[in-house]
């Protein structure tokens, strides 16, 4: 929002969170006057993926890096891996530069890849979405990388 604020811009029940329903919501948003949007940022339901490339073709989507680094650590076997998922993947999101945040990225896949190859299939499958935000100015990407409202 204006002023580097989040708000919220609609509210709605569904029964289930379905492409329809979704499409729906967002479309509600749209004939409110929600228009110009260059980036959204949700989880990777694949439903809500598809009607935002439907009701704001040529925003960008933002993979939320919250929910990307449970879904990766998801796949650990142990909560000793688990924690390590979560440690390397904090220690690239804390990083500034874009090139560095690319460079490191593609270093800790690798290094989880060696002790746990479906976390690092799924950071591997989602890095164009994961690092949207990084194609947007510096000040945006705090705001853009995830939509948890504590992060």
């Amino acid at each position: 929002g204006s002023g580097g604020y989040r708000r919220l811009l609609g509210l709605g029940a569904i029964d289930t969170e379905s492409y329809d329903g979704w499409k729906s919501f967002l479309l509600s948003l749209r004939a409110r006057g929600v228009d110009g949007v260059v980036c959204l940022t949700s989880d990777a339901h694949e439903g809500l993926k598809r009607a935002i490339q439907e009701v704001f073709p040529g925003a960008a989507w933002q993979r939320c890096i919250v929910h990307l680094m449970r879904n990766a650590a998801g796949n650990a076997p142990t909560r000793q891996k688990r924690g390590a998922i979560l440690s390397i993947l904090k220690a690239v999101f804390a990083e500034r530069d874009p090139e560095l945040v690319r460079e490191l990225y593609q270093l800790a896949i690798e290094q989880i890849e060696g002790f746990c190859p479906k976390a690092a299939e799924v950071l591997e499958e989602a890095e164009a979405d994961a690092l949207a935000y990084l194609d947007f100015p510096y000040e945006h990407h705090v705001r853009l990388r995830t939509n948890n409202v504590h992060r």
